[in-house]
């Protein structure tokens, strides 16, 4: 038996009102205690209650983002579960119509949300993320727009013939400003020529001005001197480039990124990832639905709310656990950043439809 239109369009609406309810809900309560903490933070600051909203509703989607995949598990488990209940799958059943047919509409919602999750909302969730750093620097101190401070970087820059090696710990004034800077200067052989340490160097007219500079030559011998020049190519956006977190950096930045960071050389196999793991949510997402699936339908039979629920939970918790572990290997470089982006999705897909198999046919 065909499934109708209107079957098709009733299923795929149950669906997406359950995603969008349980995304939502995650998100009024992420907001709420996000706002607590700000108005924390910002009681000896003064600083006005509508601006902590507004940086909360700027930087929460972004964190949001990690959780359009577990508001789809719950929401094909929320759905399955109430077409049950209301024995809507057993009418259906009886009608000739097979698992496969009415879990297609679910999976064609949650294939069409990982495409607007990645094209528009994450570019989306980028931008409002810069725009949160920068009023959270102005109203409470510290490193500005999508400035990782705790992760110290190591960058290379060529200029003519001399190539230099930096390393900061951190930056800002976004980017024009490193601290605890450290630079190692080669000749045109490549052979090592002198280091330069600093508590802070100030890109300024095309170079890196290194104050109350240290100078270590080639026989350990120093000293000392207020401002060290290092002329430089790059750009404020280029260091703001080594510092930034890959889940800041809206999609269609991050092959161009990747390629700056490579030139670099840094390691840019972080930006390579997250490019194609953004590529690969789809997948993901329709993946999430199977495993729903196979838990849902095996327990609609025999009832157990209780067990459904912990059981897909746990499934779904699962592919999350392998999925961030590929993530951890393809952003250090460890694997294949396409092999570590696109297998998990791919395997929990196949095991669902594996798993369906044995429960629809036998």
């Amino acid at each position: 038996m065909r499934l109708s239109p209107s079957l098709n369009r009733y299923l795929a609406i149950v669906f997406a009102r359950h995603v969008g309810f349980v995304f939502i809900g995650a998100f009024a309560l992420m907001l709420m205690i996000d706002v607590m903490e700000l108005s924390r933070r910002g009681s000896d600051l003064e600083v006005p209650f509508s601006i902590i909203v507004a940086i909360s509703a700027m930087r929460l989607p972004s964190l949001a983002e990690q959780l359009v995949p577990f508001a789809v598990l719950i929401g094909a488990l929320m759905t399955l579960v109430t077409l049950s209940r209301r024995s809507e799958l057993i009418v259906a059943r009886a009608s000739g119509l097979s698992a496969w047919q009415f879990l297609i509409p679910l999976v064609v919602v949650a294939a069409m949300a990982g495409v607007l999750a990645t094209l528009l909302y994450n570019p989306l969730s980028a931008s409002l993320k810069v725009r949160s750093d920068a009023i959270m620097a102005e109203r409470f101190g510290g490193s500005t727009a999508n400035i990782d401070p705790g992760r110290e970087v190591w960058f290379r820059q060529s200029t003519g013939n001399i190539m230099t090696l930096v390393r900061a710990a951190s930056a800002t004034n976004e980017g024009r400003t490193l601290h605890q800077v450290s630079a190692m200067l080669f000749d045109e052989n490549g052979d090592f020529n002198q280091r330069v340490d600093a508590d802070r160097a100030v890109l300024r007219d095309g170079a890196w001005h290194m104050e109350n500079a240290t100078m270590t030559d080639t026989h350990g011998e120093t000293r000392d001197i207020d401002v060290f020049t290092l002329t430089t190519p790059l750009t404020a956006d280029d260091v703001v480039g080594r510092f930034t977190p890959a889940n800041a950096v809206p999609i269609w930045s991050l092959p161009g990124l990747a390629n700056k960071a490579q030139e670099a050389g840094i390691a840019a196999d972080r930006y390579r990832f997250q490019f194609q793991a953004l590529l690969a949510r789809p997948m993901l997402l329709m993946a999430m639905v199977l495993v729903a699936a196979t838990v849902s339908l095996r327990f609609s039979r025999h009832g157990g709310t209780t067990k459904l629920v912990v059981a897909g939970l746990s499934a779904g918790f699962i592919v999350f656990v392998v999925n961030e572990i590929a993530g951890d290997l393809g952003g250090a470089g460890l694997v294949s950043p396409v092999l570590a982006a696109w297998v998990p999705p791919v395997a929990a897909g196949l095991f669902g439809i594996t798993a369906l198999l044995h429960l629809e046919d036998g």
